[in-house]
């Protein structure tokens, strides 16, 4: 299993969670600056990666999704729908914002081979393996 660097674009620049597991423990539960915070799991099988998001009451039109240079960023946002004419809100507690969340895969990645998908709240993001990582069948000559 190859390792995989999780960090984070807050604004700036990247910071890896190397250095800081939980980051700023406000903003990661709370979302802190008009930011969401998204939960995710990163897993594979021989051929693929697969990122899955949390992304609840989001549209595909509200997602965005972009791989360069070995980086997958993944960032969406949900604005407020609390403005409607002739109607008072009394209590509002669902959770507007934007995110964002970078993957650096770097190299191991196939380009053309990433896909996703979103059902049930769920984004995943398949992410084909590079030819060089998946398992090769070794056939055995006689002579």
């Amino acid at each position: 299993m190859l390792p995989i660097t999780f960090s984070r674009r807050l604004g700036g620049p990247l910071a890896a969670f190397d250095f800081e597991p939980l980051g700023n423990i406000e903003e990661r539960f709370f979302g802190g600056n008009d930011r969401m915070a998204v939960n995710l799991d990163v897993r594979e099988d021989d051929a693929n990666y697969y990122v899955d998001v949390d992304v609840p009451g989001f549209s595909r039109e509200d997602v965005d999704i972009t791989f360069e240079g070995g980086l997958l960023t993944l960032s969406g946002e949900r604005k407020s729908q609390n403005e409607r004419e002739g109607e008072n809100f009394h209590i509002t507690e669902r959770t507007v914002g934007s995110f964002s969340r970078s993957l650096r895969f770097g190299e191991r990645v196939n380009e053309t081979g990433i896909e996703a998908e979103m059902k049930n709240g769920v984004l995943t993001v398949r992410l084909a393996k590079a030819d060089d990582l998946k398992p090769r069948k070794i056939e055995v000559k006689c002579s």
